[in-house]
């Protein structure tokens, strides 16, 4: 390991020598000096080869969250589906059959609200923050009432 004139470290990466070893912080470490604490930033074209070499893990995560929006999308879909074919059987129920459906239309539309949910989350992640398309192309139901 390489030693200042004073046999310490921090000074043998100082130009001043022993300039790292007297006075306050600030005038121990110098602009001057070339490796402050062994923090070297890299200058030029090897910043812009760290740069590049992100591209493609960039890349991969934007796949990735597009992956997960249309997963997202799909769910919410047959959420709906769902909902609407309970929906029908609920509106051509009568009696006791029509609790049993009202509860499974309930818990159906509980879940498609859910899955929406999730899609506004998705969407947000991958920097879209208008959702007013949603209802044009996921639109809920009227909530039906007993």
């Amino acid at each position: 390991m390489a030693r200042g004139q004073d046999g310490s470290h921090f000074a043998a990466h100082c130009p001043g020598g022993q300039a790292g070893l007297r006075g306050s912080f600030s005038q121990a470490h110098p602009s001057r000096c070339e490796r402050p604490w062994g923090v070297v930033k890299p200058k030029g074209m090897a910043r812009e080869q760290s740069v590049n070499a992100l591209l493609p893990v960039e890349a991969e995560l934007q796949k990735e969250r597009a992956s997960a929006l249309r997963r997202t999308g799909e769910k919410l879909e047959k959420a709906l589906a769902a909902l609407e074919g309970a929906e029908r059987e609920l509106l051509m129920a009568r009696g006791p059959a029509r609790v049993v459906r009202l509860e499974r239309y309930r818990v159906l539309r509980k879940e498609a609200e859910l899955q929406r949910w999730y899609l506004m989350v998705q969407r947000e992640a991958c920097g879209i923050r208008n959702n007013r398309e949603l209802d044009l192309v996921y639109p809920m139901p009227p909530l039906v009432r007993e």
